[in-house]
């Protein structure tokens, strides 16, 4: 036998096994990447909070399209750190609750109703600046109101820059269903004006009366 021969014979299919376990060993590793590449997509869809619908909105704890004139005095003494207007007490049209010791980067909130009790609009006004952030010294923006509503209903339906002459604009935004609009804008359409979430709920008409019967029952 020709030992020689023997030994170029060998050393080909050596190499050839060598080329060939390094193809599978190539395969191995783009298929750890794929698996990997799956596992870190699940995670990050699994961690990604879920979007509810402008509708479903809550505000302090309250579903707006639920709650009524009873209900919204009735939870907000219960979680407490809020004072509700004296001149407001007697009304049933309007609400305004001073923040005290609860969500204490807000003046107040503000809620309206219809003759039915029924949540018309909630509007909370916010301070300049806000000792709770990470950053207590920076001024409150439109921007940062929206990115934390952006994180519960997803993106706003509009945005537009707004501002008086030549002064600085700033972004306004609006969310908005067939039941509820909400809008993160600034008091009087300026960027001097302090900012503020408006949710409008469109469902509840303003001006519905109940009518009472002539023994007065609705």
């Amino acid at each position: 036998m020709n030992l020689q021969a023997l030994s170029g014979k060998t050393r080909h299919y050596l190499k050839h096994l060598k080329n060939s376990c390094l193809s599978i060993q190539r395969g191995n590793q783009l298929l750890l990447a794929c698996l990997f590449f799956v596992s870190v997509t699940q995670v990050g869809q699994a961690a990604e909070p879920a979007v509810k619908p402008i509708s479903q909105i809550e505000f302090l704890g309250l579903e707006l399209i639920t709650a009524d004139l009873d209900t919204v005095r009735r939870h907000l003494w219960d979680i407490g750190g809020f004072m509700q207007a004296r001149i407001n007490v007697r009304q049933r049209n309007l609400d305004k609750f001073f923040a005290l010791s609860n969500i204490l980067d807000s003046y107040y909130v503000q809620f309206r109703y219809n003759n039915a009790g029924k949540i018309t609009s909630v509007k909370r006004l916010y301070r300049p600046y806000s000792l709770e952030s990470t950053h207590p010294y920076n001024e409150i923006q439109t921007r940062d109101i929206a990115l934390q509503l952006i994180q519960k209903v997803g993106q706003p339906t509009s945005m537009i820059k707004k501002g008086w002459g030549g002064g600085q604009k700033y972004p306004a935004y609006t969310w908005q269903d067939d039941k509820v609009t909400i809008k993160v804008d600034r008091e009087g359409n300026t960027n001097l004006g302090n900012v503020f979430i408006e949710y409008i709920i469109d469902i509840n008409d303003p001006f519905e009366v109940i009518k009472q019967d002539k023994e007065g029952q609705a």
